[in-house]
């Protein structure tokens, strides 16, 4: 079995299922829809935006409706980890292998590391 039939076949996986709270999952969709768009990237740098995209999608609270963001304790590794993992099951992307061995023979020169918001 392929990863992305792994991937495929948790498709319904929920919160509960890898020991995380309903309750810190308000970014694992945003974070999906960011990592959905790593095969689209022109540049590793772009596919390293998407990534850090998705962290921050996990890992800031959602906006209020009275525009104060929600106030949360901070996410520890045990509880991102499965969150990250959650949002890789549900972005659908096919080519994670590809994505991660372009980004291992990709060097960032110290010229660009501070380009990336």
């Amino acid at each position: 079995m392929t990863l992305t039939q792994a991937t495929r076949n948790l498709a319904d996986l929920k919160a509960v299922d890898v020991g995380v709270a309903d309750e810190l999952t308000f970014g694992v969709e945003r974070a999906a829809a960011r990592l959905s768009r790593l095969s689209t990237a022109a540049s590793p740098l772009e596919k390293i935006l998407y990534l850090k995209q998705a962290l921050n999608a996990l890992t800031q609270p959602p906006v209020r409706t009275d525009g104060q963001p929600t106030k949360l304790a901070a996410i520890s590794s045990d509880e991102l980890i499965p969150l990250l993992m959650l949002a890789i099951v549900r972005s659908d992307e096919a080519n994670w292998f590809a994505t991660f061995a372009y980004l291992e023979l990709f060097k960032l020169s110290n010229a660009y590391s501070n380009d990336i918001p």
